[in-house]
C-alpha cells in the first residue's frame, strides 16, 4: 500500500507549483474519513508517513494531489477496498435516475452526426459497469467500452458490449468518445487525452464529465475535513479546470467547443452552457485537421 509522488503538473508538465493544503494521513480527520468511507478496509498505519497535499499549478491552475496510489495500490483500491456491491447498487434504476441526462446526451450525439444511430461508433472510456453504454445500445448505437477493472469488464461483457483492451495501440476509430467521472482519477490526464484523440475519426468529438471544483479552494482552511468531494483522498487526484484543458490541448488537434447547445439547441441547453462557464463539470472537444 504505497503512494507515489507527482512533482510536475500532470496537465501542462510545468513545475511551478504551490502547496495550498496539507494534512497528514495519520491525522484524526483523515483516519476518520478513510475508516468510515472504506469501512476500515484500508490499513491507515501503512499511510501514516504520507501527507495529503493539494498542489496548485501556477501556470494552468490545475489542483492535484501530490501523493497518489501507485499502480499496485490503485488496483487494490478499486477492485478490493471499494465495496463492489455498493458501487453496483448506486447504479440501480440507472435509466430512471438519469432519464433527463441520458435524453440530453443522446440528443447531443444525434445533433453532431447526421447519420443513422447504427453508423455512429461510440467509446465509453472508463465505462464502469457499462450502464450508460447499455442504454445507448438499446438505441442501436455502435458501442464499445474501455475499462481496467476486471470485475466490471466481466459484467460489461455479459451485456454483449465490445470491450477494447488498450487505448495506446487500438486500431479502432470512433465518432464519439465519452468519459464520465474518470479523468479526475487518472495520474496522466494529458497523455490519456492525446491517446484518446488518436482514436477519434476526423471531425469526431470527446465529451468529458467530472466533479466541479467551483469555489472549492475557498473551503481549504483549518476547518476543512477530507470527504467524498471533488478532492476525495486517494481517488479524485485531479481537480480539472478550463485553463488546464487549454494547456493540455495547445499542441494537439483538439478544439474546445464552448457551446454544446449548438448541436441540440434549446434555451435550457444554452443556459447549461452558460452555467458550465462557471461551475465547469464537463468539456466537449472536437478533432480538427491542422
Amino acid at each position: 500500500m504505497s503512494l507515489t509522488f507527482r512533482n510536475i503538473c500532470p496537465a501542462c508538465k510545468k513545475n511551478n507549483l504551490k502547496n495550498i493544503y496539507s494534512l497528514s494521513y495519520n491525522s484524526e480527520k483523515m483516519i476518520n474519513f478513510l475508516d468510515n468511507y472504506y469501512k476500515e478496509r484500508i490499513d491507515t498505519q501503512k499511510l501514516e508517513k504520507n501527507n495529503y497535499n493539494l498542489l496548485e499549478c501556477q501556470y494552468c491552475s490545475l489542483i492535484f494531489q501530490e501523493q497518489i496510489p501507485d499502480e499496485k495500490f490503485s488496483q487494490e483500491l478499486y477492485e478490493e477496498l471499494i465495496d463492489q456491491e455498493d458501487s453496483l447498487q448506486k447504479k440501480e434504476n440507472f435509466e430512471k435516475k438519469y432519464r433527463k441526462k441520458l435524453f440530453y446526451e443522446i440528443s447531443l450525439i444525434k445533433g453532431m452526426f447526421k447519420k443513422k444511430n447504427k453508423e455512429i461508433s461510440i467509446l465509453d472510456f472508463g465505462a464502469g459497469w457499462g450502464f450508460w453504454l447499455n442504454h445507448l445500445k438499446s438505441y442501436n448505437f455502435d458501442v464499445y467500452a474501455y475499462e481496467i477493472s476486471q470485475s466490471r469488464i466481466e459484467f460489461i461483457k455479459k451485456n454483449q458490449i465490445n470491450v477494447i483492451s488498450s487505448i495506446e495501440n487500438s486500431v479502432n476509430k470512433f465518432d464519439f468518445i465519452y468519459s464520465e467521472e474518470t479523468f479526475e482519477h487518472i495520474s496522466n490526464p494529458k497523455e490519456t487525452l492525446i491517446n484518446l484523440s488518436k482514436m477519434l475519426k476526423n471531425e469526431g468529438f470527446i465529451l468529458l464529465r467530472f466533479p466541479s471544483s467551483f469555489l472549492f479552494k475557498f473551503k481549504l482552511n483549518e476547518k476543512y475535513k477530507p470527504g467524498s468531494d471533488c478532492a476525495h483522498p486517494l481517488e479524485h487526484i485531479n481537480l480539472l479546470k478550463k485553463k488546464s484543458f487549454n494547456k493540455m490541448t495547445e499542441d494537439s488537434n483538439l478544439k474546445i467547443i464552448n457551446f454544446k447547445s449548438q448541436f441540440s439547441f434549446s434555451v435550457k441547453n444554452f443556459l447549461k452552457d452558460i452555467k458550465n462557464f462557471f461551475y465547469f463539470d464537463s468539456i466537449l472537444l472536437k478533432k480538427i485537421n491542422k
